[in-house]
């Protein structure tokens, strides 16, 4: 007999199905197993597939063969990054009027995301955003880049001046490519854990919202 989870479709009907957790019961209330039900045509099954539930998130999760291997086609995606074009001194100065100046930006850009690795953190994914500051001083041209997080900290992740190495423009060019690159990560981690540590999405979105959203940021990366 066939099982269902919650969102499935009505096999009466076709619409999404929802999950009533049913009731352990007491002295006073009977006890009521857990069902799905259809709000449109009144269908419900008691027929549930407790091999998709994860007791870690407390949500029902399926993942079939075929998301697998899309998610497999991410990762290999992923794991061919390359570095985008670099930065030229002259193109970030083009428009910069004649004389001393400087140009701060109001805000930073669109929230990164990255996995920060450290085994005493508990949430692991962190958000991180950058802006930068061109100016030229006394005729010295010099570019500052930051990095802020969610909690408005703000960080120098570097200065160059005229006359230093140029590896800075590079890592400024490759922000583009390590937002959609961070995104795609997080939300494969999403698909694969069940777990939205940043709250980026509804609570229950089925794992193949994440594994989409996760295709989507990597379809930039080519």
């Amino acid at each position: 007999m066939k099982k269902y989870i919650p969102n499935d479709q009505c096999p009466e009907c076709g619409t999404k199905m929802d999950y009533d957790v049913g009731n352990l019961g007491d002295h006073m209330t009977p006890q009521t197993d857990p069902t799905l039900y259809c709000t449109d045509c009144g269908f419900n099954t008691g027929e549930i597939d407790w091999d998709c539930f994860d007791y870690k998130t407390k949500q029902f999760r399926r993942i079939t063969d075929a998301q697998r291997e899309r998610a497999k086609a991410v990762r290999e995606a992923l794991e061919n990054v390359r570095d985008c074009k670099t930065f030229t001194i002259d193109s970030l100065f083009e428009h910069a009027p004649e004389g001393d100046f400087k140009w701060d930006t109001d805000e930073a850009g669109d929230w990164h995301v990255y996995d920060c690795g450290e085994k005493d953190c508990d949430q692991q994914w962190h958000k991180i955003a950058y802006s930068t500051s061109i100016k030229r001083e006394n005729g010295k041209r010099s570019i500052e880049y930051f990095s802020g997080d969610e909690d408005g900290n703000w960080d120098c992740v570097d200065v160059w001046t005229d006359g230093d190495d140029t590896w800075l423009l590079q890592e400024m060019a490759n922000e583009s490519r390590d937002y959609f690159a961070g995104w795609a990560r997080y939300h494969l981690h999403c698909f694969f854990d069940g777990t939205d540590v940043l709250g980026e999405c509804e609570v229950g979105t089925p794992p193949e919202k994440h594994l989409k959203h996760a295709e989507d940021m990597v379809e930039h990366l080519k």
